[in-house]
């Protein structure tokens, strides 16, 4: 039993006392570790699937560009000695004037558009001003990717026409204004690399 004086506390208080260095402890062990804690790692998003159609994309090879399969167009006039003419026959001057479009779409930029599309194993390319390129299921007009590069803020390019693409193996290459060459992977529409051709 303890007395007024006796230089004793109450086994109560003893415990409070207890309790609290216990709690602070704790509190403090706890905030130290939180501090030194790594952050929370990203949650990773899961990778975009890729479409059948790319999937089962044909690579442009030197034999398919010497001689294309009549479905694709897959240079400028579509062959070497620029013939500029598909040999498909579906569509003859006796059945042109029924022709009904199946799908219409917008690049989103209204002037300036003067590159052909390139069509490969049915998946169409277009290059469009201000270095955009979309890749374009040609059955459904459905968009497989979309490919912008903007261009430098101290640019002095006076148009952002664009001249086209090139297709060969599994990239699609384009010059971009600034005189820089971008190899896109034709699967993800992602940049690969890009190396300036030119000072301008």
């Amino acid at each position: 039993m303890s007395t007024p004086g006796s230089g004793h506390r109450p086994p109560l208080l003893n415990l409070l006392f207890l309790t609290c260095a216990v709690a602070l402890v704790f509190i403090s062990g706890t905030f130290v570790a939180q501090q030194q804690a790594p952050p929370p790692a990203q949650a990773q998003q899961p990778p975009v699937p890729v479409p059948a159609i790319l999937q089962n994309y044909k690579p442009a090879t030197m034999e398919r560009l010497r001689k294309a399969d009549d479905g694709d167009w897959l240079m400028v006039r579509r062959t070497y000695d620029g013939w500029g003419y598909s040999p498909l026959d579906q569509i003859t001057t006796k059945n042109v004037d029924r022709l009904q479009p199946v799908w219409v779409f917008s690049t989103g930029v209204v002037s300036g558009h003067e590159a052909p599309a390139m069509v490969n194993n049915g998946v169409m390319f277009v290059a469009t001003p201000s270095n955009q390129v979309i890749a374009i299921d040609a059955k459904t007009g459905k968009v497989l990717w979309r490919f912008r590069r903007p261009a430098p803020e101290a640019s002095n390019i006076p148009h952002q026409t664009s001249r086209g693409v090139a297709l060969y193996g599994d990239k699609v290459f384009f010059a971009v204004g600034e005189a820089v060459l971008v190899a896109i992977d034709v699967k993800t529409g992602k940049e690969v690399w890009a190396t300036k051709v030119e000072e301008n």
